[in-house]
C-alpha cells in the first residue's frame, strides 16, 4: 500500500521538502515542493531562486532564467538571485550577458 504525503500547509514546509527533494536529486519533486510554496507566498524570493536551480539541475535554463529573474525583481539586494540569474542566462544568452547579469548583482551587494 502507497502512502499518500499531505500536500504542504504553509510556505516553509514546502521550502524545506523541496529542499530536501532537491538534495537527493528528486528534480521533478522538487519543483512541484518549490510551486506549492510560491502558490502560498508569492513574494518569497527564495521559493524562486531555489525553483530555478531544480530547472536548471534538468537543463531546463529558460525556466531557471524566469525564476531567476522573478527572484531578482522580488528581491533585488540579494547576491544569491544574480548568481543564479547569471548561471541561466549564461546557458540560454551566452557569457556576455550573463557578465552583465553578475556585473548588476556586484553593484547591488559587494
Amino acid at each position: 500500500e502507497v502512502k499518500r504525503v499531505p500536500n504542504p500547509r504553509t510556505a516553509q514546509e514546502a521550502k524545506e521538502r523541496g529542499n530536501l527533494a532537491l538534495a537527493s536529486g528528486q528534480h521533478d519533486e522538487a519543483v512541484a515542493m518549490y510551486s506549492i510554496g510560491i502558490a502560498l507566498d508569492g513574494r518569497n524570493h527564495v521559493l524562486y531562486s531555489n525553483r530555478s536551480a531544480a530547472h536548471a539541475h534538468m537543463r531546463r535554463f529558460a525556466k531557471a532564467k524566469d525564476n531567476a529573474a522573478e527572484c531578482v525583481e522580488l528581491c533585488p539586494d540579494w547576491w544569491k538571485g544574480y548568481v543564479r540569474l547569471g548561471q541561466a542566462v549564461e546557458m540560454v544568452d551566452g557569457a556576455a550577458a550573463a557578465f552583465d547579469v553578475y556585473m548588476r548583482g556586484l553593484r547591488v551587494s559587494p
